[in-house]
This record gives structure tokens, sequence and C-alpha cells, in this order.
């Protein structure tokens, strides 16, 4: 998507009420988890930092300039029950470096090893 497009998602998102954006935003995260992240399969190790930097990318734009949707994942991945909980690991890594601030963050999000 160009700016202009993120743009005008971002101004749609702002015109709905708090619920429906949460729903929208969860409703996102459910379906590209199921489609890039399938519980039970494994990717490739050298394909798995490109695509959860793909999906951060994607929930960074999302999330951007809209504190409820930036406050809403945080919570998201935080609960220990409900939201990121029940996700695997791939999206998890998405939402955490999407809310890193600097470049930084992000590699350290997406290149660290998980033991």
């Amino acid at each position: 998507m160009d700016s202009e497009h993120w743009n005008q998602l971002r101004l749609f998102l702002g015109h709905l009420h708090a619920h429906s954006q949460v729903v929208f935003l969860e409703t996102t995260i459910r379906i590209l988890s199921k489609r890039h992240f399938p519980l039970g399969e494994s990717r490739q190790s050298n394909e798995a930092p490109t695509l959860v930097f793909g999906i951060a990318y994607f929930l960074k734009s999302l999330v951007t300039d809209n504190d409820l949707l930036e406050e809403y994942l945080a919570e998201w991945l935080t609960r220990s029950t409900g939201g990121g909980a029940g996700f695997g690991v791939g999206i998890r890594r998405s939402a955490i470096a999407a809310l890193a601030r600097s470049p930084g963050e992000w590699h350290e999000c997406l290149f660290q090893e998980f033991g």
C-alpha cells in the first residue's frame, strides 16, 4: 500500500467507534496469523525473519498515530489469557516489532533466538 492508501485507511479507522477499531485490529491479527503463521507448522529459518518483518510493518502501519490501537496491541501481547496468549510465536514477534520505537529494537525483536 502506498502512503495515500494508508492515510485513507487510518482516516476510516479514526471514524469508527473504539470497539469497532479494536475488532478490526483483532480480526486482522487473526487473519494474518492463520494465513502466515499456522500453529504446528514451522517455516524455514531463512523465511521467518522476512515474514515477521513484513507483518510487523503492516501492523505498525495500522497502529501508527492511533493511541487506542497501539495500546490495545500492547495489551493483546501482555494478557495472560486470551489475546496473544493463544497465538503462535511468529505473530507475537511481529506485534512486538510493530511496537518497537527504533530500527535497533526492530532488529532485536526479529532476529533474537528464542530458547
